[in-house]
C-alpha cells in the first residue's frame, strides 16, 4: 500500500514532515554529524519513553554498515490499534506528529519509587529524515511492521505473524539516514559508546547494550548496568585518581514555578567526589543529554554546595577553628555529575549546549544547600578531609608564591 503522507488530502500532519525534511537544522541543529547523532539521540528518547512502568527495563542500540541504526526496548509497544475517528492505525498519529516542548512528554526513568520524564520531540524528525524507516512492535500476541521513506508511508500497519512467547512486547526501530539531506558524515562508534554508557550511569534501573557491526570497532558489543547511578559514575571518571571520601550524594526534588502560574517537578541527582589532585570535573545533563557548556543547573549546585558545606563545618567547630574558603578553593579537586530531570527546560542556543532559566538555577541552590545542612552530622568527615586539602594547598601556593 502506498499512501504518500505529504498529501495534504491524506493527512492531516503534512506540515510537520515537509518541515523538519525542509529545515532540519530547526529540529536538529544542521545537517552534520553533530545533527545525525541528534537523530539517533530522539530514537533512544523514545526507548526509555517506551520503557514506563516495565519491571525489566531493555535497551539496544545498534549500528550496521551505511550507518544503519537500530533502536530496540522491550516497552509496552506503540499503538497498533485504530483510531475509531479516523479507521486508521494510531501508531500513524504518533509517528507524524511533532512533540513541541511543554505540550507532549515522553522519556522516562524511574528511581526510589519517582518517575522523571526526560525531553523527546517524537518520531516525525527521524521518520521525515530517514531514507528508510521501519517500525517492528511485539504486542498482543504478534509482531506487527510498517515502514516509511522521506517522511512517505510504504507499507502500512501490517500484523505478520504469531509471537513464539506471546507476552513479549517492545518496539524496533531501523533507520537508515537519507544522505540527500545528510552531509556524508558516519555515525562515530566512540561518542556512541560514551553516551549509551553515560545514559546508562544517569538512569541506574537500564541495562543498555551496544553493538557496532561496522568494521575496526574497538567495542563491538557492550552491556552497561550501573545500579548505583551517578555515584558509580563519579567513581569511573576517577578511577585513576586517588579519592578522599566515598561520593556524596544528593537526589531530591523541589518545584519550579511556570509563567502559567502552575508549577513543575524538578528532579535533583548529583554526586561528588574529590580527588588528592588539584584538577576539577563538572559533568552536567537535563533530562539525560549533556549540557557540554553547563549552566543554570550547575551554578545553582555550586551556589547551593559552597553554602551547604560552609554552614554545616561552621556548625560543627567552635569559632576559632573555622577556617575562610573561596569558592575556587572548593572546587580543587572536585569531580561531579550534575544531572536535573525537569519538563520545561529552556536554552541558551538552539543546540541545546547550555541550560538557562533563574528560577531552576535558585531552586537548585536552595535544595542543595538545604541537603548538606540536613546531612551535616553525616559529612563531617568528608569536610574534614576535603578542607584539610583546601588548606594544604593553600600553604603550598603561600610558598611558592613567597617563598619557604
Amino acid at each position: 500500500m502506498n499512501t504518500n503522507t505529504n498529501d495534504a488530502d491524506d493527512s492531516p500532519f503534512v506540515s510537520d514532515i515537509k518541515a523538519a525534511r525542509l529545515m532540519p537544522g530547526m529540529y536538529i541543529g544542521g545537517t552534520n554529524q553533530r545533527a545525525l547523532h541528534s537523530l539517533v539521540w530522539v530514537l533512544i528518547g523514545h526507548a526509555i519513553h517506551e520503557c514506563v512502568n516495565r519491571p525489566s527495563n531493555q535497551i539496544m542500540v545498534t549500528i550496521e554498515p551505511g550507518n544503519i541504526v537500530s533502536v530496540a526496548d522491550d516497552g509496552s509497544g506503540l499503538p497498533t490499534e485504530i483510531d475509531q475517528s479516523t479507521g486508521r492505525p494510531l501508531i500513524e498519529h504518533d509517528l507524524t506528529t511533532y512533540h513541541r516542548v511543554g505540550t507532549n512528554w515522553s522519556g522516562h526513568r524511574q528511581q526510589e519509587g519517582r518517575h522523571h520524564h526526560a525531553y523527546y520531540i517524537g518520531l516525525v524528525v527521524p521518520l521525515a529524515l530517514a531514507e528508510k524507516f521501519t517500525v517492528e512492535i511485539k504486542q498482543h500476541g504478534a509482531l506487527w511492521r510498517t515502514t516509511y521513506a522521506k517522511g512517505e508511508i510504504q507499507t502500512a500497519l501490517e500484523r505478520m505473524g504469531e509471537l513464539v512467547d506471546p507476552t513479549e512486547t517492545g518496539t524496533t526501530i531501523t533507520l537508515q539516514p537519507d544522505y540527500s539531506v545528510f552531509q556524508p558524515v558516519d555515525i562515530d562508534h566512540e561518542y556512541m559508546y560514551r553516551s549509551l554508557r553515560d545514559l546508562a550511569f544517569l538512569m541506574s534501573q537500564l541495562t543498555v547494550t551496544f553493538e557496532d557491526k561496522r568494521s575496526g570497532v574497538s567495542h563491538p558489543t557492550t552491556t552497561f548496568h550501573f545500579a548505583d547511578g551517578t555515584a558509580d559514575f563519579v567513581q569511573h571518571l576517577n578511577r585513576a585518581y586517588k579519592t578522599l571520601h566515598e561520593p556524596l550524594v544528593i537526589r531530591i526534588s523541589g518545584l519550579v514555578e511556570l509563567e502559567s502560574g502552575s508549577s513543575a517537578e524538578l528532579e535533583i541527582d548529583i554526586a561528588v567526589q574529590y580527588t588528592d589532585t588539584d584538577q576539577s570535573m563538572i559533568l552536567s545533563y537535563i533530562n539525560g543529554h549533556e549540557t557540554e557548556e553547563g549552566g543554570v543547573h550547575v551554578q545553582g549546585f555550586l551556589d547551593g554546595y559552597y553554602i551547604g558545606l560552609s554552614v554545616a563545618d561552621r556548625a560543627s567547630k567552635p569559632e576559632s577553628q573555622r577556617p575562610y574558603v573561596t569558592d575556587q578553593e572548593a572546587l580543587g579537586g572536585m569531580t561531579a555529575i550534575v544531572s536535573i530531570w525537569y519538563q520545561h527546560p529552556e536554552f541558551e542556543d538552539s543546540a541545546a549546549r547550555k541550560l538557562a532559566g533563574k528560577k531552576v538555577q535558585t531552586l537548585i541552590a536552595e535544595l542543595v544547600s538545604d541537603r548538606i545542612i540536613e546531612s551535616a552530622p553525616e559529612l563531617d568527615g568528608m569536610i574534614d578531609s576535603v578542607i584539610a586539602k583546601w588548606l594544604k594547598n593553600r600553604t603550598e601556593r603561600l610558598n611558592r608564591r613567597y617563598g619557604d
